[in-house]
This record gives C-alpha cells, structure tokens and sequence, in this order.
C-alpha cells in the first residue's frame, strides 16, 4: 500500500468540536451553565486528552467521534405558559375591579310610620270629598273645634275584573293608598251575593246588615251586626233623608247615638261647598266603632243610590229587603 492510500485511511474525522454552536439560554438560567473553577479546569484537561482509537498495522490513529467524551447538555429553561393562558390571565387581571380604597358603610332605616288623626273627644263633622275619578277622603269640616285637619279615611273604588260590572271599594286609614288596610265591600250586578269585610272577618252583606221595619211608614230600621259589634241604623225617608246610628234598642229607653248621615243638597240654595258634600257626623259614643259606622254608612249610600224597580232589582245581589 502507498504512503497517500495509508495517510487517508488511518487520518481521524476532523473533531466537530470546532464547528458545533453553543445553545440559547436565557439570561435568568445563565448562571446555572457557567462552571465553577475547578470543573472548568477538569474537564479542558479531559478534553485536551488523546483518546486512542482503532488502530492499523500497530499504529496509533486520532480517537474518533465514538470515543469522545461527551459534553452534559444544560438545563432546560422551565416552561413559560402558552399565549392563550397568557391572555386569559391578562384579561381576567383587568376584569377585576380595584380593591376600595377604604371601606364603604351604608347604614338604612326605614321611614317614619304615618301619623294617622284621631277621632276628637267631642262630636266631629267628617265630609265624603271626592280627589280624583275612583278616590275621596273623609275630610273633617272646616266647622269643627278640633284644628287637625288631616283626612281620617282614604276610599277607593275598583271594579272586579272577573265580573266588571262589580266593584270593591277599599277602605284604608289616612290619606293615601299605602295607609293602614281597614276593610273593603263589593256590591254591583254580579250572580255571587254581595260581601263585607272587615276587621279580618268576611260576610255577606245579607247577613251583617239586616232590615226592620217600623211602625211608621216613612223610616226604616237596620240591623248591623259583626263580630262582637252591634248597632242600629234609623232611616228617616221624609221630608227629607237621614240616618241615624245608635246603639241596639232593647227596651223604651232612649240609646245613646253614634252617628248622624245626611246626603248633600241636590236642590235649592247652597251656600258652602259642604252644603254640596255628604256628611257624616260622629259622636263621643261612636268613636270606638267608627270603623264599622263609616262601612255601614258606604253601604246604605250604595243602596240609597242604586235604581230600583221591578225591572232593576233582579240585577244588582243586593238584600231583597233593602230595594
């Protein structure tokens, strides 16, 4: 064999040491690949070692790839979440709201609850006034020596709208709809009989309201009778109409009266807007059933005011008594 075939066949690879690159490592992870002294100088004296390789005809040839040794890889740098993850956290971040700055109290009591007039010691002249298309208030009268002039009652009227031809009218203390609840009636052209309530109880009207008839021609008397409450109406027909409410007559002896209902002018001269009004006047011994005096008052009025006839008296669940 020539000494050029010999060359060639018994020269080692050239080392790849010398073109290999160096690996990207982030600035934080920088330190962990930066050998200590001792290291560093152990292993360029390991590098700089001839390692024997195979060898031909006794000579000895440069060590080759296999027999290097090999250089540790670094350290993976820790994984960095995704751009999705990345994103969803920012926009969760922002989503937040600032913690306060300071702590924020907020303190609530209710409202005061409404004064609501009393009926005067004495007797007291209260008048049905008229505040809007289904509303009055009983209204005291100017007339009267007590100076509080707030309306006593509150008295709406709405129609049953199962039945329109029905109507409620609610009773509530004050002067307005959020006053205290007291009672409702419903009366009208309906095929369910007429009802009342109050003081947590439901009637009929026919059987808390019921009628006598006196000797005299011209008057009428009635019966209101609920719960433990107890009184008389004394309907006086002419010459002109009035109610007269007093405690039940059992003997000769004259009761006690509780109040007096007169309708307002419909004729002749008038010389005040009251004179206009119906007017209800309530006396000392009335003053504890003014709740049941002022219902049973409505009622008459309705049936006072309700056509009737042979043709008419069929339609309306009233009493058969009272028309």
């Amino acid at each position: 064999m020539d000494s050029d075939a010999f060359s060639v066949l018994s020269t080692a690879p050239p080392s790849y040491r010398e073109i290999e690159t160096e690996l990207w490592v982030p600035p934080e992870h920088r330190d962990e690949l930066v050998p200590q002294p001792s290291q560093a100088a152990s292993a360029a004296s390991n590098s700089l070692e001839p390692v024997a390789g195979p060898s031909r005809n006794g000579l000895a040839s440069e060590p080759t790839p296999q027999d290097r040794p090999v250089t540790p890889k670094p350290p993976l740098p820790p994984r960095r979440p995704t751009q999705g993850k990345e994103v969803a956290l920012s926009s969760t971040q922002r989503a937040l709201p600032p913690p306060p700055s300071q702590e924020v109290v907020l303190a609530w009591s209710p409202p005061p609850a409404p004064v609501v007039p009393q009926v005067p010691s004495g007797s007291a002249t209260y008048l049905f006034s008229s505040s809007s298309f289904n509303t009055m208030l009983l209204l005291p009268s100017a007339r009267n020596d007590a100076a509080d002039s707030r309306p006593l009652y509150h008295i709406t009227v709405h129609l049953n709208c199962l039945m329109p031809s029905s109507y409620i009218t609610v009773i509530r203390r004050g002067t307005s709809e959020s006053g205290e609840y007291v009672g409702e009636f419903e009366m009208g052209i309906s095929k369910e009989m007429s009802t009342v309530t109050l003081e947590g109880q439901r009637k009929l009207v026919s059987s808390t309201l019921t009628t006598f008839y006196s000797a005299l021609r011209d008057q009428k008397h009635l019966r209101w009778k609920m719960g433990d409450t107890e009184f008389m109406w004394k309907v006086i027909m002419k010459p002109s109409y009035k109610a007269i409410c007093t405690l039940r007559q059992t003997g000769m002896e004259r009761m006690p009266e509780f109040a007096y209902l007169v309708p307002g002018k419909l004729t002749g001269p008038v010389d005040n807007v009251e004179d206009r009004l119906t007017t209800i006047r309530i006396k000392p011994a009335g003053r504890p059933f003014v709740d049941h005096v002022i219902m049973s008052a409505l009622i008459l009025e309705r049936i006072r005011l309700t056509p009737s006839n042979s043709e008419t008296n069929v339609l309306f669940n009233y009493p058969g008594s009272f028309i």
